[in-house]
């Protein structure tokens, strides 16, 4: 029988208990203990049939058991969890950010480089396989270079109350470090270039919340991307939407969890079977004989082609993201595999979303006299 990971997972709120749902459908990892404030954590702990529960985070560090450890508690407590947890000789999954700072950013670091050991963070959206074709088709160069990037996040503020911690910068960082940190890193990584410039809006409803930002970015290929994220909706008129337009066409991707996929592009013969063995699907396909002419190239097509491809689960599709994640920290202690997303990835998207934040020129409040104070 193969060996089997204890893991640890602090934080047991609805991400929490997600993880568990999604951990517990894997093999090779046990979920040995958990920590949370409520009895619902407790209760948790029983119907899951987890050996240990916890109040006190130190106290599960101490299980000689976990090897792995889960932090998904809110982003304040992020850092100063995780170092303690690798004092401890355990490997790390935190829920992203790393930190809310980068002074204790820094500090994880120093404690990886003296303990020696893993650490990654859960960036879902790299495991999803609707990303990983766009990853293939962007490095693949059949489209040409990528232009210029929209995304828009409109997402649901329903279920945070006006003192929830969302909310307090103190404790989430805002919107760009708790939420917008994650797309920081999608991008990043699919386009591999650096960002030159950031230059940022931010909107608030009242005082004390802050609900819209947004920003432009220009990276170091010279394209340029547009950022918003939106907690204003009701849950049903969520909605996400990333378009990315290349020199010979565009791609779109709908969902937060992205479900779909849309492609429309111009290509020769000799591109199109290279495109057709990237996607491993059905086109449909319109044979024509143009001479395309822009941003000052020229290109000969011979085709219009279009894709679409729908997955059908979110739930699915997420679990299956996060367990992803989890096998390959297992993979990498095993030394089977390398980390996928390192600590250095972490930490230059922690860094990103930070300039987000401080390079916010005017912020809008509502209903105030003050409604174009310079930040």
């Amino acid at each position: 029988m193969k060996k089997r990971f204890d893991i640890g997972i602090i934080g047991v709120g609805k991400f929490g208990k997600f993880l568990i749902t999604s951990y517990k459908e894997l093999p090779e990892i046990k979920i040995c203990a958990i920590c949370g404030k409520s009895e619902k954590g407790r209760r948790l702990a029983k119907e899951n049939k987890i050996p240990y529960f916890y109040t006190d985070y130190k106290e599960l560090l101490k299980n000689k058991k976990v090897k792995i450890v889960v932090i998904a508690t809110p982003p304040f407590l992020h850092a100063k969890m995780a170092i303690a947890a690798i004092k401890e000789g355990k490997h790390v999954l935190c829920e992203k950010p790393l930190a809310i700072n980068l002074k204790d950013a820094q500090k994880v670091k120093e404690a990886l480089k003296r303990n020696h050991t893993l650490f990654t963070i859960d960036y879902v959206l790299r495991e999803n396989p609707l990303i990983k074709k766009l990853k293939k088709i962007i490095d693949s160069k059949i489209l040409g270079e990528i232009q210029n990037i929209s995304f828009e996040n409109f997402a649901t503020d329903s279920h945070l109350t006006n003192n929830h911690w969302f909310w307090d910068k103190n404790k989430s960082g805002g919107i760009w470090i708790e939420h917008g940190v994650h797309f920081f890193d999608l991008f990043s990584y699919l386009l591999n270039r650096d960002i030159k410039k950031i230059v940022s809006f931010s909107t608030k409803r009242s005082k004390n919340i802050e609900d819209q930002v947004s920003c432009l970015v220009t990276y170091s290929n010279g394209a340029i991307a547009s950022f918003l994220h939106s907690f204003t909706k009701p849950s049903q008129n969520e909605k996400t939407f990333y378009c990315l337009s290349f020199d010979k066409g565009s791609v779109t991707i709908k969902g937060w969890i992205p479900l779909e996929l849309s492609v429309e592009v111009f290509l020769n013969d000799k591109e199109y079977k290279k495109f057709k063995k990237i996607l491993k699907s059905n086109f449909r396909v319109e044979n024509i004989k143009l001479r395309l002419k822009g941003r000052g190239k020229t290109y000969n097509v011979t085709k219009k082609v279009s894709f679409k491809e729908k997955l059908k689960k979110k739930e699915e599709v997420y679990k299956e993201s996060v367990k992803n994640i989890m096998l390959n920290l297992v993979k990498a202690i095993q030394k089977k595999e390398k980390i996928k997303i390192n600590f250095d990835e972490a930490y230059k998207s922690l860094k990103i979303a930070l300039e987000a934040e401080k390079n916010t020129i005017y912020t809008f409040t509502k209903n105030t006299k003050d409604y174009y104070r310079k930040s």
